[in-house]
Parts: C-alpha cells; sequence; structure tokens
C-alpha cells in the first residue's frame, strides 16, 4: 500500500492522520466497526447541517430516483458540491474513485480551489469548467454526479477542512449494486485522459 500511495505523492503523515481519526471513531461508537450511520452520529469536528454550501465537503445518505435501474450507486456519498439550484445540486463523490487516485485528485483540487491551507476558513472553490479543461484533473469526470435534494436521507455532515485529507482515505463508501472494485474499474474506464 506505501508503494502505491508513494505513486500519488501521499504524506505518510496524512496517512498516521487517518488511522488515528479512525481509531478515535471506533472507540467513540457502541459497534467495533466504523458505518456511514454511525459516523453521522460520531460528532468530533464534524458538524450536521441542513443544507450545503458549494465551498466545503459533505457526507450524507442518499437513495436516487432511479435506484432500480441505476447499474450501482453510492448511498453514503462523500461529494465536493460544486453549484446547486432549489431541487439539485452537483458534485464531485470522491468515492467513485480508489483510494490513491481519489487522494491525488483531491491534492489537485486543492490548488485549482485555492485550498492548500486548510483552517477553519477554507472554502474549495471549484468551477466544473475549470475543472473539465485540465488534464490532472482527469478523474473527476468520474466522480461528477447530480443529487436531488428531497432524495438526501439525512442531514448533511459537514466535515472540517482539517479532515479533508481523512475523510479521503476512510472506507465510508456504501455502494449498493456493486463492489467497491468493481465501481473503480468502470470509474477508470469512463475518465479521459
Amino acid at each position: 500500500m506505501e508503494t502505491a500511495l508513494n505513486l500519488y505523492h501521499v504524506n505518510i503523515k496524512d496517512v498516521k492522520k487517518s488511522k488515528e481519526w479512525f481509531d478515535h471513531q471506533i472507540r467513540n461508537m457502541q459497534k467495533s466497526m466504523l458505518s456511514p450511520a454511525a459516523m453521522l452520529r460520531s460528532g468530533g469536528k464534524t458538524k450536521l447541517v441542513s443544507t450545503l454550501v458549494p465551498t466545503g465537503l459533505y457526507a450524507y445518505q442518499y437513495m436516487p430516483k432511479g435506484a432500480k435501474t441505476l447499474p450501482y450507486y453510492d448511498m453514503f456519498p462523500l461529494v465536493f458540491p460544486i453549484n446547486k439550484n432549489a431541487d439539485t445540486f452537483t458534485g464531485l463523490n470522491m468515492h467513485y474513485l480508489d483510494y490513491p487516485l481519489r487522494f491525488a485528485l483531491f491534492r489537485e483540487l486543492q490548488k485549482v480551489g485555492q485550498a492548500t491551507k486548510l483552517n477553519d476558513m477554507t472554502k474549495m472553490q471549484l468551477h466544473w469548467s475549470v475543472i473539465q479543461g485540465m488534464s490532472k484533473l482527469a478523474p473527476a469526470q468520474a466522480c461528477i454526479k447530480q443529487y436531488l435534494f428531497d432524495h438526501v436521507k439525512s442531514p448533511f455532515m459537514k466535515i472540517h477542512p482539517n479532515d479533508w485529507a481523512t475523510a479521503m482515505l476512510l472506507p465510508t463508501h456504501k455502494f449498493a449494486k456493486a463492489s467497491a472494485q468493481t465501481v473503480w474499474q468502470e470509474s477508470a474506464k469512463k475518465r479521459s485522459w
């Protein structure tokens, strides 16, 4: 794993921080494993909000309108929203990429979104027109998704910017109708270089 992560310039301190955060979540939960539902209840530096702002990172429970006809979907998205209107929002669901590629995309998004320093004031300024035009951000093509507000099944968990890197490396995806490996392989086919 360390070799694969080094290919994408993953900072070993971020990996250690991820593990520490994960261990902390486990200690705070009644069950012995991290689940999306438990993560929503866990507190920490996250907070539950009723709406989202297209400058942060959010996790939430979701059931798509076309669940019966979709080949697969993520029931617990991890999304950087890009834009929203009254009924829908569009964002990058980072779960659609495997861990090394997800983390590499996150680091590139930080540069483009002017969010290289992560603190209480950090906001990720993302625009799809910019993302589409940059070859380094090509993996984002597999992550862009549109969501219906009335199909969100929980409050939004706003993740503190200090925990964004940690969130990228946690196994909180919850794919329905396909394994994570299948989804990640399909995503690899979709992205254009």
